[in-house]
């Protein structure tokens, strides 16, 4: 979900709501599978491993062809390309908000 939504510029209202929410379950879940069996956990892990595994899959051209995926306008011809490009300038943000804090909303 995040590398497809991290390749836009502006996020409309509801979507920064959304990924705000789930980021705040995601933190929540921290808490639920440190009180569940280990067995939990372990499927949990394969879970979200395999979900990133067919996401990034499903970047490449050759995949969604031999899947009988047809073409879209928001297809990438370079997906590593472009997954490296979005990984370092992640990185670069998160370096700079730990430089120099994360920029606050005033009102005007």
């Amino acid at each position: 979900m995040r590398l497809n939504t991290q390749l836009r510029r502006q996020k409309t209202r509801f979507q920064q709501i959304l990924t705000n929410t789930l980021r705040i379950v995601s933190v929540g879940m921290i808490l639920v599978a440190s009180q569940v069996p280990s067995a939990m956990c372990l499927y949990w892990s394969v879970s979200a491993f395999f979900g990133l595994a067919q996401n990034i899959a499903f970047k490449f051209p050759a995949v969604r062809r031999l899947l009988g995926i047809p073409q879209t306008p928001s297809e990438s011809q370079h997906p590593m390309q472009d997954l490296r490009n979005l990984m370092r300038l992640k990185g670069e943000e998160f370096m700079r908000i730990q430089r120099e804090g994360r920029p606050t909303k005033k009102n005007t």
